[in-house]
């Protein structure tokens, strides 16, 4: 969905839904990182194309690549991996 500036509103939960104020948050935090890494540097000819640039954003570049501070600079795949270790 597209407001009148031409920014892409992603928050939307089903009628009646409430989520934690941190939950929210978090939410937020992602979406508009998201706006700003690839949303707004590119204008999009289909929906297949923006369907396919958000997956490999979030399959590759987010998952994979980008590190976050949260989790000590590491990205998503190797925290995660720290804590299969840690736990098994």
């Amino acid at each position: 969905m597209r407001t009148p500036a031409g920014s892409v509103i992603l928050w939307v939960t089903p009628a009646g839904t409430t989520l934690p104020r941190s939950m929210r948050e978090v939410s937020q935090s992602f979406w508009s990182r998201m706006q700003v890494e690839l949303l707004d540097r590119k204008k999009w000819n289909t929906r297949l194309e923006l369907a396919n640039a958000i997956f490999e954003y979030l399959e590759i570049w987010h998952n994979r690549k980008r590190r976050h501070s949260q989790l000590g600079w590491l990205t998503l795949i190797q925290f995660e991996r720290n804590r299969i270790i840690t736990v098994a």
